[in-house]
């Protein structure tokens, strides 16, 4: 169970990573136009952009593997099977009085705890696509003062 549960969590964790890489190209595409990089930048200071997203899936993967190490990482009885006979099992279950060996009910079990909302850092994601607002801003400013400049009235 333990090298399916790490050949799962690689498996996710590099999706993760593909994933980041294209958001990151899609950032500075989006960067090139006025509205994505508002966009960008809103959702980003308002806690809903990547930062936001990444620590809750930091919080959800901790959470999970709270859970994994709370009830299958340890052993609650043992079952074996016969691979001759067909269907015949063998169970051998835990002490029943021992609260150690019982399987945790699930008010007993970790619960999850949200992340805090990290207005710093979500602020310090977000001044790459404030620079690129303001560039936006500066160059419409120049042309415009370019236009007035060089107008006969």
């Amino acid at each position: 169970m333990r090298r399916k549960r790490a050949l799962l969590r690689g498996a996710a964790n590099e999706r993760r990573r593909e994933r980041d890489a294209q958001a990151a190209l899609a950032a500075w595409i989006d960067a090139l136009s006025p509205a994505g990089a508002f966009a960008r930048f809103a959702e980003t200071v308002v806690g809903t952009g990547a930062p936001a997203l990444s620590r809750w899936e930091r919080a959800v993967d901790d959470h999970q593997a709270r859970l994994e190490a709370a009830t299958f990482d340890r052993p609650y009885g043992t079952e074996l099977f016969a691979a001759r006979e067909r269907y015949l099992r063998i169970t051998y279950l835990p002490n029943a009085f021992d609260p150690g060996g019982r399987v945790p009910r699930y008010d007993e079990l970790p619960a999850f705890s949200a992340p805090a909302p990290d207005l710093a850092a979500d602020v310090r994601a977000a001044l790459p696509s404030l620079g690129a607002l303001l560039a936006h801003a500066l160059v419409c400013l120049l042309l415009a003062a370019h236009a007035v400049l060089r107008m006969e009235v």
